[in-house]
């Protein structure tokens, strides 16, 4: 069982049951049990796709401390940013621990690769677009639309 809190100060509840993998199998189509299987896997699904997350965290969280149960609808209008990376990565850490407690620790493995691998690539584009001079990108791609042609009868078609 996984706990973060939101900004409110409300502390949710991630735990991952056999029963809830089925839950989420039925109401998004990702298996869970088998996270690297498909194109895109559900792993590959969950790092990339932050919208399928939450639909899947609306089938998991619990909260805690008498705050009522909450529809995806209530989630996405409580979560912001830093909340909602708090979950991603109780999440993950909670499906981590289910396949370490299921003797699978190559899948328990897997899920922690596949959130480094997600983090990286996101630094990889953050530094690529870092290191672009945009404006010069920019004016290079309007150059190849400063000309026309010199009568619309030069267009073909007319």
């Amino acid at each position: 069982m996984k706990t973060f809190k939101d900004t409110a100060g409300n502390e949710w509840r991630i735990a991952l049951t056999v029963g809830l993998v089925d839950v989420v199998h039925v109401s998004t189509g990702l298996d869970l049990l088998c996270p690297h299987v498909g194109d895109p896997s559900p792993i590959q699904t969950l790092v990339s796709n932050n919208r399928v997350l939450l639909e899947v965290l609306g089938e998991l969280l619990q909260p805690i401390h008498g705050t009522p149960p909450c529809s995806v609808t209530e989630i996405r209008d409580r979560f912001d940013g830093h909340t909602l990376g708090a979950a991603k990565r109780a999440f993950f850490e909670e499906l981590s621990d289910f396949f370490q407690g299921l003797g699978d620790p190559g899948t328990a493995r897997l899920v922690e690769t596949a959130i480094e691998a997600g983090a990286m690539a996101l630094q990889m584009a953050a530094d690529q677009i870092s290191s672009t001079d945009v404006r010069a990108e920019l004016l290079k791609f309007a150059s190849g639309y400063g000309s026309s042609p010199a009568s619309p009868a030069s267009i073909p078609g007319r």
